[in-house]
């Protein structure tokens, strides 16, 4: 972490402000990194560590509950650290390579970075976290997430001085009230136990008349095979979320070419004739565009939270939020934007 993050930071327990102690790093400037250290709250006198250069601004990394969406949380963010440390790679962002920013950017018909300081709320690996501060080096970026993919995200983005990268929680966000000019959500929010308090959370932190975008599963009612095949998902999830997280990861890479040949070699060829055309366009996995890349997916499927969703209770979301202007597109679910 660099020290100027001290300006935005607080407590997740109290919201009071931190102090930085016992650190070690390269200066007393805004700009020097801060390797190792203690904030301490100024409020309730909780301490949470920087590790390695990333603050760990999340109660419930640091103490231990038996509430069963607590141990859900701790669960669903150990399978994410665990498939984020499976990445091809941590260096940078490959050539060509099509970022979630990149479509969401496609679709979403309003500016998705603007102002000084933008927040990509569940960065995950940081790869669009990466792509969006390569593309608009005058904006300062914080990502934030649960789980130990934030090493990774750490790790892409080191070389890039308009980031930072904070381990913390969707449902507590360790932020001050109104501070970035944009908010930025992509595939998170249905991972996390209560995702209305969480876009609670983002909507908090963002300033008046910021955009809110986020990106959230669809639940296929407007189409009844997938939403079938939806159902035997989560039929399946409650028996494959129980498995350790390296077993899970290796089934999903054995389903992968089996998935890849039963559903997307045939929507490839189906889409290219008009009367067989429906029916492509209703088949499950057809956006991969490799075996490799359906690995992630097929993981991604069976983490123990996940919430799907109509468009209507995608805008009911929003509107709960307080949000204005919401509308929300489909893009293999819902794009939605609305505004502070």
């Amino acid at each position: 972490m660099r020290r100027r993050l001290l300006d935005v930071v607080v407590c997740p327990a109290c919201r009071h402000g931190l102090v930085l102690e016992r650190e070690k790093g390269s200066g007393e400037e805004a700009d020097a990194e801060v390797a190792d250290g203690v904030l301490r709250c100024l409020g309730c006198g909780r301490e949470y560590p920087v590790i390695d250069g990333v603050p760990w601004l999340a109660p419930s990394l640091l103490g231990a509950s038996h509430d069963d969406r607590f141990v859900a949380k701790r669960r669903t963010a150990s399978f994410y650290g665990y498939g984020w440390r499976r990445s091809t790679s941590n260096q940078g962002v490959a050539v060509g390579f099509r970022s979630h920013f990149d479509m969401m950017a496609e679709t979403v018909p309003v500016e998705l970075v603007r102002g000084p300081l933008v927040l990509d709320g569940g960065c995950g690996g940081g790869r669009d976290v990466a792509v969006m501060a390569e593309k608009y080096p005058q904006t300062e970026f914080i990502g934030v997430d649960l789980s130990e993919g934030v090493y990774v995200a750490r790790e892409r983005t080191r070389t890039l001085p308009n980031v930072q990268i904070v381990r913390g929680d969707l449902t507590g966000l360790p932020f001050r009230d109104e501070t970035f000019a944009s908010v930025y959500s992509y595939g998170v929010l249905h991972h996390t136990p209560n995702p209305q308090a969480s876009l609670g959370e983002l909507v908090r932190v963002a300033r008046r008349e910021a955009p809110v975008v986020t990106y959230l599963y669809e639940d296929f009612s407007e189409s009844r095979v997938r939403y079938w095949l939806a159902r035997l998902e989560s039929q399946m999830r409650g028996a494959l979320s129980r498995l350790p997280a390296p077993l899970l990861f290796a089934l999903s890479a054995a389903l992968a070419p089996i998935v890849f040949v039963a559903f997307v070699l045939p929507h490839r060829m189906l889409v290219r004739f008009p009367a067989t055309r429906r029916l492509a366009e209703a088949m499950p996995y057809r956006h991969a565009a490799n075996v490799r890349g359906l690995v992630g997916d097929l993981y991604d499927r069976f983490v123990p939270i996940v919430f799907r969703f109509s468009r209507d209770q995608v805008l009911e979301l929003y509107a709960a939020a307080g949000l204005r202007e919401a509308a929300t597109r489909r893009m293999r679910g819902w794009v939605t934007w609305g505004f502070k």
